[in-house]
């Protein structure tokens, strides 16, 4: 929401006598009149004097003093000075008893008290109206430009506020940060260079913590931000998200404003604590684009290490030699289900042994907070894992089928040790959109896992199959 107090000013003076570049305006016009020659009874009346004009800076209103009869005639002999003459027989010479003789009337002029560029834009900026606090919805940004001839200047500052929609719920509420930046005018002057081009961050970024139903009151005020440029003031925000529907090339997503030169944009993972490391750079860039990264390097908070050290992203993007930080907060955790599932077996060795095969489904919890755009994600990286359930021998290699419902079926093989896992599926889904974000893979909330063969090396001879009571244990997600 804004309010905006704008001036469109002119530069009011008396014109010069001959055209100058830029154009200048002058308050006081001072003309002088005088009379010689003829054959005067008492000397003409209403001929010599002297009259002067003077103009408002701030108003544009005249006032004339002196002698109205005095004419500003004449040519120029300068921008400021002009004069000349007339020949004149008709006069008034009391007594006026005598034919009047052809006399000599000499007309001069000056300009003086030049009303400034500098002296245009302080009156300009003094007529701006005071701020009312009444807002309305719109974009705000604020203008500063003195017209090339000098002749104008334009001046526009503007506050405003950011406001939640009355029924946006506290956990949909998130912290807001933009950024200043100015593009100058282009200087008509300078053929060879593009000055619109060569755009700036200024001033401090404008945040907001989100809490609350609107933020306080911020202002875009040219003089503030950059006093005496020409130039445009607005809001930049560069807008992030994740795409996650490749783990291994997870994509973050940045959108900028139209025509904004990046210089490079960086990628980089770690924290303060320890320092980041550079995952993925690209220079030369202008408008929106995308850097990528593997999951897996986001640290895993799981039942083998449940205080690893916190790795988040953060992506910094350089514009105007201005590198601007936006982090990128990261969680993986890992959880499973309280309760496991047995495909039950039995194999001869000495005696009877019973096998009880244990399948537990496991997945990754990713979870995304982007706080500059409010941006953010959960996405599951589904696995089983397997325990199987005996010390009795030193290796063992299984082949299983993963049948997520309404899925194709996934091969794994699962070899050495008691506890191995792998990852058949992933599926990504959104809280913001609240949606399945990759909806070529299925959704694996559920599945039957079926064994198609055990065999067991005990160190003892040859390999021993193990023989199963059941094969198939449907598995769920809680």
């Amino acid at each position: 929401m804004i309010e905006s107090k704008s001036i469109h000013f002119p530069k009011y003076g008396h014109s010069t006598f001959e055209s100058v570049d830029p154009a200048k305006r002058y308050l006081t016009l001072s003309a002088q009149q005088s009379f010689s020659g003829g054959c005067p009874e008492s000397g003409p009346e209403n001929v010599n004097g002297s009259r002067s004009i003077e103009i408002d800076p701030v108003t544009g209103d005249s006032t004339t003093s002196g002698d109205s009869y005095v004419n500003a005639g004449g040519t120029a002999d300068s921008p400021t000075r002009k004069s000349g003459q007339t020949q004149s027989s008709s006069y008034d010479d009391p007594p006026n008893e005598k034919t009047d003789c052809e006399g000599t009337i000499r007309y001069f002029s000056t300009l003086s008290n030049e009303n400034t560029t500098t002296m245009m834009q302080s009156n300009g900026k003094s007529e701006l109206e005071d701020y009312e606090d009444t807002f309305v919805n719109g974009t705000p940004y604020a203008h500063q430009n003195t017209h090339a001839n000098e002749l104008r200047y334009d001046y526009r500052k503007t506050q405003f506020k950011f406001k939640w929609q009355a029924d946006t719920d506290e956990e949909a509420k998130f912290p807001v940060k933009y950024f200043v930046l100015f593009t100058p005018e282009d200087d008509p002057d300078t053929t060879e260079t593009n000055e619109s081009t060569e755009v700036e961050i200024v001033g401090e970024p404008i945040q907001w913590n989100g809490s609350g139903d609107e933020s306080p009151v911020f202002e875009l005020d040219p003089d503030t931000l950059k006093s005496g440029e020409d130039g445009t003031f607005r809001l930049l925000k560069v807008e992030l998200d994740i795409d996650a529907s490749d783990s291994s090339a997870t994509k973050l997503n940045y959108t900028l404003p139209d025509g904004v030169p990046v210089s490079k944009v960086t990628l980089l993972y770690g924290n303060d604590a320890s320092g980041w490391t550079k995952w993925d750079e690209k220079t030369g860039l202008t408008g929106n684009g995308f850097l990528s990264f593997d999951q897996s390097f986001i640290d895993l908070i799981g039942f083998e290490d449940p205080n690893p050290i916190d790795r988040d992203l953060k992506l910094e993007i350089e514009i105007a030699g201005q590198s601007l930080e936006f982090p990128v907060n990261a969680d993986r955790i890992e959880r499973m289900k309280t309760e496991v599932d047995l495909i039950n077996g039995f194999w001869v060795d000495v005696g009877l042994r019973i096998f009880n095969h244990k399948i537990v489904e496991r997945y990754h919890d990713m979870v995304y907070s982007v706080p500059a755009s409010g941006e953010l994600r959960q996405l599951f990286s589904t696995f089983a894992s397997i325990d199987l359930g005996s010390s009795d021998f030193t290796a063992g290699t299984e082949a299983h089928k993963y049948n997520p419902d309404g899925g194709p079926e996934e091969n794994m093989t699962f070899t050495d040790g008691s506890t191995i896992g792998a990852s058949p599926n992933y599926v990504s889904w959104s809280l913001s959109s609240q949606q399945w974000i990759n909806t070529s893979s299925v959704t694996v909330n559920e599945g039957v896992c079926t064994n198609s063969g055990i065999s067991v090396l005990t160190g003892l001879g040859p390999a021993l199959e193990i023989y199963q009571t059941n094969k198939s244990v449907r598995v769920d997600i809680d």
